[in-house]
């Protein structure tokens, strides 16, 4: 029998390097809440949900920021932020989680 927390997880990300749309480089500092919705599947289907979600949420993260230059990263934080959401909603995720 394998325990499964079913309420809200915050991991925190570590400082990944990105770089932007205009080649600035820079550390982003960011914190992920979810909760796994499907416990069968975060113990089946994947060896090791944890560090599998701080994988998929670091790619995601680095993946989104990508895409747009400083200026904006800095004055459209919230629009970020629900970029990177819904890239992360839209993906397969391990166990289930969101």
């Amino acid at each position: 029998m394998v325990r499964v927390d079913l309420g809200i997880q915050v991991i925190e990300i570590p400082t990944p390097d990105v770089i932007s749309h205009d080649n600035v480089s820079m550390k982003v500092d960011a914190v992920l809440y979810f909760n796994v919705i499907n416990p069968e599947r975060a113990i089946i289907q994947v060896q090791h949900y944890l560090p599998a979600t701080n994988m998929l949420a670091q790619t995601t993260l680095r993946a989104v920021l990508g895409q747009h230059e400083l200026d904006e990263m800095l004055s459209e934080q919230k629009k970020l932020s629900t970029d990177y959401r819904a890239l992360l909603i839209a993906k397969p995720r391990p166990g289930g989680s969101r």
